[in-house]
């Protein structure tokens, strides 16, 4: 299924109908309205159902270049650990006047990423196969898009919604202790010396002010165009879509910047 919005042809590739003169577009308007007024509880969202009924692909295009690649997502945390040394270190260098309290850590960054490899890595709905893309080129060739397919698995096919996950950092030894990063394929640990400049740096590292941080996670090296920004106790609860994060009934959709 070819999200195309601005097509003459319409909004998706695919227009098989879904129900008693229902169309796809119009059962995943229906879908989209409902959600953003009465969301859903339970062990998947109604977007999450609706893509894996239509086993859904998502694309991204690049106007400029006139390539269209399948929809990517990044994840970010930004992560503190006051067992490392380095933590310490910049405490007593800024002489800053620390509660204890506000830095303990209860290994909530292990459930959290538990969570995300639950409900998020190994999501379904979203996966993305070649064999389900003969339409979606052909309708992008019209378009006038040439279909980048280098980011699937070479061996599977499988091009997953989430592709990395970035642990940020103020230095490396801040890894937890039970973190074994070797054995997450997705996951790169970043520094705050990766998002700034050598000349940023020496004017703003290091830094215990998260809006510094926060203003450089765009700069993540390879970091996509989309990513989700979590701290370690943010949780997932359930599977999740593309559209449980990008509304398509947002002011802002199909704005331009």
């Amino acid at each position: 299924m070819l999200y195309s919005p601005g097509g003459a042809a319409g909004r998706f590739c695919y227009r098989n109908a879904t129900g008693e003169g229902e169309s796809v577009d119009q059962e995943f308007l229906r879908v989209a309205a409902s959600y953003v007024s009465s969301p859903h509880q339970g062990p998947t969202s109604g977007y999450y159902d609706f893509f894996a009924e239509h086993n859904a692909t998502l694309w991204t295009v690049d106007g400029t270049t006139r390539v269209a690649t399948p929809m990517r997502l990044d994840v970010v945390y930004t992560f503190v650990n006051p067992r490392a040394p380095s933590f310490w270190r910049h405490v007593e260098g800024r002489q800053v006047s620390l509660e204890h309290q506000r830095f303990r850590d209860w290994e909530e960054l292990r459930y959290s990423l538990r969570s995300l490899r639950e409900f998020v890595l190994t999501n379904g709905a979203l996966a993305q196969y070649h064999h389900r893309h003969a339409a979606d080129v052909r309708r992008l060739g019209e378009l006038g898009y040439q279909v980048d397919m280098s980011d699937g698995d070479a061996v599977s096919s499988v091009v997953p919604l989430v592709r990395r996950v970035y642990l940020v950092l103020s230095d490396e030894d801040q890894v937890p202790e039970w973190l074994d990063a070797e054995a997450f394929p997705e996951l790169r640990v970043v520094t705050h010396a990766d998002m700034f400049s050598a000349e940023e740096a020496a004017q703003v590292l290091p830094t215990m002010n998260s809006n510094v941080i926060e203003s450089g996670l765009h700069r993540i090296p390879g970091i996509s165009r989309f990513f989700l920004y979590f701290n370690n106790d943010m949780l997932v609860g359930r599977q999740l879509s593309f559209f449980d994060l990008f509304r398509p009934l947002s002011p802002f959709a199909g704005s331009r910047g």
